[in-house]
C-alpha cells in the first residue's frame, strides 16, 4: 500500500476507535443534574406529607416515619451532588470501562488490519469511476473518454450560446448518452424553455426522467411521453413506457392492451421486439390470461377515455389454438376451461356494470365461438339498445338470430331478425353489411326481386377476382 493509503486508513481506523472509546471514558455530566432533580422531588414530597398530616390522612406515628424516610434519601442525594460537584463521585464499574475501553483501542485497529489482510485485496490496482463507467455501457475507456471530451465541449458551447435550442439539445442528447440522466435533464429543461421540441426529444425527455427515478415512470416522464404522442402517436418509446407506467400501477391489463397495439404496428424485426415480447410473457402470466385475450389498445386512446383495455377470451383462444388445431377440431378440453373461465368473469362484472357497451359485444363475440348463439343474441341485443345508432351490434344480433335457427333446426329465423335489418337498414342503407342482411330478408321471405337488387348493389362493390365475388354471385344465380 502506498503512503497515502496507509495514511488515511490509520487516520479512518483511529476516528472510529476515538468513537468507540470515548464514550467509555467520559464521566457522565448528567447525573450532577439528576441528583439536584432528585432533591427537588424530596423537598416536595416532605411538603406533602405535612399536608396529609394536617387532614388526618396520616398520624403522627406514619407522618414521622415518611419524614425520616425522605430525609435520608435527601442526605443520599445532597451527597451525590457535592461529590459530582466536588470531580470526586465514583463512577459505578469505572475501573472495568476503562479496561474495556483500553481493549477496544487495540483491538479495532489491530482486526481491521488483519480482517483486510484476510479478506481485502491489497494489491489490486485502482479502478476509477470512468473505467466503472465505461465498463458498464459496453465501451473502451479510449471511446469513453471521448465521449466526455465531446460533453464538455458541448457544454461549454450551451453556456456560451444560452439562448440556441440545438446546442442545449446537442447537449442534453450527449449527456444522455452517458447516462449521466440528471445532467441531461438539466439541458433538456433549458431547451424547452426555448420554444417547442419535436417528439423524439420529448421522448428522449421522458427516457431521461426514467433513468433518473431507477426505472420508475414517475409523472414528470408520463407527462413527456404523452406530449411526444400527441405529436406523433406511433413514437415507440412513449409507447412501451407508458405500458410500463401501467404495470407499475398494477393494471397489467392496460399495460398487455398498450405493449399488444405497439407489437402489432411494429416491424417484425423492430429491435426491441424481444425485449417486448418478453415483458408481455411476464405479465400475462402474472395475469393469468393469454397476451392475445387482451384487445390492443392506444396508450392515447385510454387517456383520453376513447377505449379501455378488455379481454375478448372467445377470439383470442381462438386464433392462439388454430395454429395447432387440426382441420374441424374443436377446442379441446383446457380450452373450453379457459375460455368459460373467462366468460364466466366477464358476465359476473356485466352484473354490476350493466351500462357496459363494449363489455356486452365481447360476450356476445365469446358465446359466438363457444357456439352459444342464444347467448350472443342476449348480449348483442343489450349492447344494441345502450348505442341504438351503432350498426354493428345489430349486424351481429341480426347473424346470431340465424345461427339460432340453423342450431335449432329451424326454416326461418325469429322474426326478430327481420325486425332487426330493418334498423339496420334505416340506419345503414348503404353499408356492404346491411346490404347483405337485407339481400338475406328478402330472400328468406320470398321477394327474389329484392334481394336481386340488393346483392347486385353489393356486388358492384367486390373485386372480381376475390372470393367474396363468387359466393355473392352464386347467392344470387341461385335466386333464380
Amino acid at each position: 500500500m502506498t503512503v497515502q493509503i496507509v495514511f488515511f486508513v490509520g487516520l479512518a481506523v483511529a476516528t472510529v476507535g476515538l468513537f468507540v472509546v470515548w464514550p467509555l471514558l467520559r464521566r457522565p455530566a448528567a447525573s450532577a443534574i439528576r441528583a439536584d432533580y432528585d432533591l427537588r422531588v424530596y423537598r416536595d414530597q416532605l411538603g406533602e406529607v405535612e399536608r396529609d398530616r394536617d387532614r388526618g390522612l396520616l398520624t403522627e406515628v406514619q407522618a414521622e416515619a415518611a419524614r425520616v424516610e425522605i430525609q435520608r434519601r435527601m442526605l443520599a442525594a445532597d451527597s451525590e451532588a457535592r461529590a459530582m460537584a466536588a470531580g470526586q463521585a465514583p463512577l459505578p464499574g469505572h475501573k472495568t470501562r476503562r479496561a474495556l475501553a483500553a481493549l477496544l483501542a487495540v483491538l479495532v485497529p489491530v482486526g481491521t488490519l488483519v480482517m483486510y489482510g484476510v479478506l481485502g485485496t491489497p494489491g489490486m490496482p485502482d479502478f476509477p469511476f470512468e473505467a466503472q463507467q465505461a465498463k458498464r455501457m459496453g465501451l473502451d475507456e479510449a471511446k469513453m473518454a471521448e465521449l466526455k471530451r465531446q460533453e464538455q465541449t458541448l457544454a461549454a458551447a450551451a453556456d456560451a450560446n444560452p439562448q440556441d435550442q440545438k446546442r442545449w439539445l446537442a447537449l442534453a442528447e450527449a449527456r444522455a448518452a452517458l447516462r449521466e440522466s440528471a445532467q441531461a435533464l438539466i439541458a433538456f429543461d433549458k431547451a424547452v424553455a426555448l420554444g417547442p421540441v419535436a417528439a423524439d426529444v420529448w421522448a428522449s425527455i421522458g427516457e431521461a426522467q426514467v433513468l433518473a427515478s431507477d426505472g420508475a415512470v414517475s409523472e414528470q416522464a408520463r407527462a413527456a411521453f404523452v406530449n411526444a404522442l400527441r405529436l406523433s402517436r406511433d413514437d415507440a418509446r412513449s409507447r412501451y413506457y407508458l405500458g410500463l407506467a401501467k404495470v407499475q400501477d398494477g393494471d397489467n391489463r392496460a399495460a398487455l392492451a398498450i405493449w399488444r397495439d405497439l407489437s402489432a404496428s411494429s416491424p417484425a424485426d423492430a429491435p426491441w421486439m424481444g425485449m417486448l415480447r418478453a415483458r408481455m410473457g411476464q405479465v400475462a402470466r402474472q395475469e393469468n390470461l393469454p397476451p392475445m385475450a387482451v384487445t390492443p389498445v392506444h396508450p392515447l386512446d385510454l387517456i383520453d377515455g376513447k377505449a379501455t383495455a378488455e379481454v375478448d377470451a372467445g377470439s383470442a383462444m381462438r386464433a392462439e389454438a388454430d395454429a395447432n388445431r387440426k382441420p374441424g377440431e374443436g377446442f379441446s378440453g383446457d380450452e373450453k376451461q379457459m375460455i368459460g373461465s373467462m366468460v364466466q368473469r366477464l358476465k359476473d362484472r356485466l352484473v354490476s356494470q350493466p351500462d357496459d357497451y363494449n363489455g356486452w359485444m365481447q360476450l356476445g363475440r365469446s358465446l359466438t365461438v363457444m357456439k352459444d348463439p342464444a347467448g350472443a343474441v342476449d348480449a348483442y341485443g343489450k349492447a344494441a339498445a345502450l348505442k341504438p345508432t351503432e350498426v354493428e351490434p345489430l349486424f351481429n344480433l341480426a347473424t346470431s338470430l340465424i345461427d339460432v335457427a340453423e342450431k335449432t333446426g329451424q326454416d326461418q329465423p325469429d322474426p326478430q331478425f327481420f325486425a332487426v335489418v330493418a334498423k339496420a337498414e334505416a340506419l345503414a342503407p348503404d353499408s356492404a353489411d346491411v346490404l347483405y342482411l337485407g339481400g338475406l330478408a328478402a330472400a328468406i321471405q320470398g321477394d327474389k326481386a329484392l334481394a336481386k337488387s340488393k346483392w347486385t348493389r353489393l356486388l358492384a362493390t367486390l373485386p372480381k377476382d376475390g372470393p367474396a365475388y363468387q359466393n355473392l354471385q352464386g347467392q344470387i344465380d341461385s335466386l333464380q
